[in-house]
């Protein structure tokens, strides 16, 4: 296997960390030849000086979990797939029923608003990075104690300007008596991300919401929908839990850095 076939260079994430970054293929860990993945390595810092590399296994690549080990790489988060089949969940077709039974008692179903974005004006984006920079603190990047959380803040904002910038992504927002407090990007079945205003964060509204979404989702003629989800965060996994989601897919990020920013 040829050092560009181990390594791929992954841009958006030099952009979004300021070092030269990439991540090691999924095909490698098919047949690994590690002997050639420290070769690659080692080449990468010795032209760059800085360096950040990415790998993601399932659970049957664990066997080559102390290999990656040894040349430096350590796990940063387990994540899992929240799935959900639309037309067979109990709990959507409550909710379908009576969206008011999934409100907290403080809350009158005519105060709250559902709305998917047509169009993304700049200043939703602007309203979208505050609730997502409020909102992330459980992801890998957050969670890696060699990379600054400015570097983990940096990353969701430049995140949401690609999602805003991507025509087949829409954005739903939950408005409050007249106050967007939480958001959804989702692109076609696939939920990408969420959060809520830091001061909505324990509002008790997000069954209401993800339930919202799902709906929407199925009103547009999907049968299913997907999410990727670290087991960092479990906030959200009890939230998919209570709405009927079943999990499949664990998997594992692993982190490489050689002289991270802030000096690690």
């Amino acid at each position: 296997m040829t050092d560009t076939a181990i390594l791929k260079e992954t841009p958006w994430e030099t952009r979004n960390i300021g070092v030269p970054s990439y991540a090691v293929a999924p095909s490698f860990f098919e047949a690994p030849d590690f002997t050639g993945l420290e070769r690659a390595l080692q080449a990468l810092a010795a032209k760059h000086g800085r360096l950040f590399v990415a790998a993601r296994l399932g659970k049957g690549g664990l066997p080559q979990v102390p290999r990656l080990q040894s040349l430096g790489f350590y796990v940063v988060e387990c994540t899992v797939s929240p799935t959900m089949v639309l037309g067979r969940n109990p709990v959507l077709r409550a909710f379908e029923r009576d969206p008011s039974d999934f409100l907290p008692r403080r809350y009158r179903i005519e105060e709250l608003e559902f709305r998917t974005l047509v169009a993304v004006e700049p200043d939703h984006v602007a309203l979208i990075k505050t609730m997502a920079r409020d909102a992330f603190e459980d992801d890998r990047f957050h969670c890696d104690y060699q990379c600054p959380r400015e570097i983990g803040d940096r990353r969701f904002a430049f995140w949401m300007d690609d999602l805003a910038r991507d025509p087949e992504v829409r954005f739903d927002l939950l408005i409050l008596r007249g106050t967007p407090i939480a958001f959804f990007a989702r692109k076609h079945s696939h939920q990408i991300v969420s959060g809520f205003a830091r001061e909505r964060a324990s509002s008790g509204l997000g069954e209401f919401f993800w339930l919202s979404t799902c709906k929407a989702v199925k009103d547009e003629g999907y049968a299913a929908v997907h999410s990727l989800i670290s087991c960092n965060n479990l906030q959200s996994l009890n939230l998919c839990a209570r709405c009927g989601y079943r999990f499949k897919d664990t998997g594992y990020t692993f982190h490489y850095w050689m002289n991270p920013p802030g000096g690690g």
